[in-house]
């Protein structure tokens, strides 16, 4: 143990041993009633603070993991309409390339049999 470890040590068991002697000071001696419930109600309204600050951060933490949660979901529909948007386009580009191709047999097998200077559509 160094000497500041040592120093935090004898400084905590220093505590610890006031609180002790305090413990017994107050078991022992007669203490007014209204001082025992001014304290009694301090300590409640500390750990009634303490227990709504828990409440309020747990919520907060639900929140938390809720909008987590939430914007994972709309990262993920967001990929698959992306995904969605570049398989249309892909299918839309083949049926146009489709489409002209059927447009040039069209011309050329019309065209060669009905004569060129017949127009369709």
């Amino acid at each position: 143990i160094n000497c500041r470890d040592f120093k935090f040590f004898s400084f905590f068991f220093l505590i610890l041993h006031y609180l002790h002697v305090v413990e017994i000071e107050v078991s022992t001696t007669y203490l007014d009633p209204t001082y025992i419930l001014h304290y009694k109600l301090e300590e409640y309204t500390f750990s009634e603070r303490l227990l709504r600050d828990w409440k309020n951060k747990e919520l907060n933490l639900k929140v938390s993991i809720s909008l987590a949660a939430a914007q994972a979901s709309l990262r993920n529909a967001m990929e698959e309409r992306d995904q969605f948007d570049e398989a249309n386009n892909q299918i839309v580009a083949h049926l146009k390339t489709g489409r002209s191709r059927c447009s040039q047999y069209k011309d050329h097998f019309f065209g060669s049999y009905l004569g060129s200077s017949m127009v369709l559509c």
